[in-house]
């Protein structure tokens, strides 16, 4: 952690931090070769500059502004693996290979070969942006304060388990009659001879998603006497919804007819629908709200000298990656 503040005049005082933020977890390759499984690297570096203004005797404003960037990234020891290794076939799938890493085997009758979480790849980035302010004003028996925020949320994210392929092994390809393959034939033989009976590969895209976070407040502190302090305030939050840079998301819709209605002709319900399109206009997942107003309410009683009683209730509405 770092911060220094700064006093530019009697009125204005600065100040800045920035923090960072590290942790891994341990890799474990037993056997030395780079099948074993990869420790996570996670870490945050945070920023923020406020400036405090004393507009005057009764009156002060404070502006905020910071940025976040959390990351979370895992990949397999195998990373980048020259897939030519496991043959010559094998090597003309690269192109369509989102990541470049050893296969994985899957053997009928054994138990796992230790390998089911060795290509497990994570790409996930975060960033926040925050801008807000603030004011507060003394006026008698009153202090009021008021302002609002907005915030601006980056999400960038791609996750595969299998990145170099799922194989499946079974005796088909060893057994004396692979017509019958009954207490002939082994797994694992068929796994030696390279002999899959089934296997997939799957591509991955890094999603670009954007959310935008906005809310405003009013609140007012009124000593009602020297015993009794009452909070009352309303605040108004637009939570947002994540949308996606090229509109890679779709939705359910409950309620639209289906096609097949027309083909069928019964009444059928239920579409789902790409985004920005012409079934569903928004690029958001989740249509936005904009009427979310919410109370703020408390008080502080002193019921002797001793003795205080509190007490409060609020409501918020938090952007979906709070």
């Amino acid at each position: 952690n770092i911060r220094g503040d700064y006093a530019l005049s009697d009125k204005q005082r600065l100040f800045g931090r920035y923090t960072y933020w590290h942790g891994t977890t341990l890799a474990s390759n037993t056997f030395h070769n780079s099948t074993g499984i990869a420790g996570p690297i996670y870490s945050t570096h945070q920023g923020v500059m406020g400036d405090t203004y004393t507009l005057n005797n009764s009156t002060v404003l404070d502006l905020r502004l910071s940025y976040l960037r959390f990351l979370f990234n895992s990949s397999p020891m195998s990373m980048g693996t020259d897939l030519s290794t496991f043959g010559a076939n094998y090597a003309a799938l690269s192109s369509e290979m989102t990541f470049h890493q050893n296969p994985i085997p899957a053997l009928s009758g054994f138990t796992s070969s230790g390998w089911a979480n060795q290509d497990l790849t994570i790409l996930n980035t975060s960033d926040n942006y925050v801008l807000s302010a603030n004011v507060t004003k003394s006026a008698g028996r009153h202090v009021f304060a008021f302002g609002g925020e907005v915030r601006k949320i980056q999400w960038y994210y791609a996750q595969d388990n299998d990145g170099g392929g799922f194989f499946n092994f079974d005796n088909s390809f060893t057994a004396q009659n692979p017509l019958s393959t009954t207490g002939s034939g082994l797994a694992f033989a068929s796994f030696l001879s390279g002999a899959a009976s089934s296997g997939y590969l799957i591509n991955v895209n890094r999603t670009d998603q954007l959310q935008a976070y906005e809310g405003a407040y009013v609140n007012d502190d009124f000593k009602f006497n020297s015993r009794l302090t009452l909070n009352l305030g309303v605040r108004w939050e637009q939570p947002g919804a994540f949308s996606e840079r090229q509109n890679r998301a779709n939705v359910l819709l409950p309620n639209a007819t289906d096609p097949l209605s027309t083909a069928t002709g019964l009444d059928l319900k239920g579409q789902v629908a790409l985004v920005h399109s012409s079934l569903y206009k928004d690029r958001t997942a989740q249509q936005l709200h904009w009427n979310l107003f919410s109370p703020r309410i408390g008080f502080a009683f002193r019921a002797w000298n001793n003795t205080s009683i509190r007490g409060g209730y609020g409501l918020s509405y938090l952007p979906t990656d709070v």
